[in-house]
């Protein structure tokens, strides 16, 4: 193949010997239809990526904005939770990596709740043991205290009577 002049005018001259004899077929093809076939090829090319970039700018915006929601939603539980408001619960209505997320956090945040409560109720019988033990602790300094009167008493009636002992040996 080559370009050739014909009349004035750009063709692409094509041939090619036939395998079976001594012939050959040529054609001449014009320049204006091929490169018009190429504009056109051009054409629709260029619309088609025009508008796979559109779509794909479309998608990525839209599933940008749900993963940025998602955030913001994890993040506002996740502050509640920090300032002690344990009935904090993140819902989501994603069904990948964040739902997953979202349970595992609700489910510490659950743990927490549990422990802060039997932490309570621990604390709450550490207290009431703590009073008892102070009654207990104030019954004894009372029991301690009769039997310091009492053995100042024994003590006063020995040293009495050991004075009286004396004075009858005299």
């Amino acid at each position: 193949y080559r370009y050739e002049t014909y009349n004035g005018q750009q063709y692409l001259y094509l041939y090619s010997k036939v395998t079976n004899g001594n012939a050959m077929i040529c054609s001449l093809i014009p320049k204006d239809m091929i490169t018009k076939q190429a504009e056109g090829v051009k054409t629709v090319t260029f619309l088609v990526v025009i508008v796979a970039c559109v779509i794909a700018i479309l998608t990525g915006s839209i599933i940008s904005s749900g993963i940025s929601k998602t955030i913001r939603n994890i993040n506002t539980g996740l502050s509640k939770a920090a300032t002690g408001d344990l009935t904090a619960n993140i819902k989501t209505n994603r069904k990948d990596e964040f739902l997953a997320l979202c349970n595992s956090i609700n489910t510490m945040i659950a743990a927490m709740k549990s422990l802060i409560t039997k932490m309570t109720g621990v604390s709450g019988n550490v207290a009431s043991s703590s009073v008892e033990v102070s009654t207990n602790s104030d019954l004894f300094l009372d029991a301690v205290k009769q039997i310091n009167y009492s053995i100042n008493t024994i003590d006063q009636g020995l040293s009495q009577q050991a004075s009286d002992s004396e004075v009858c040996l005299i």
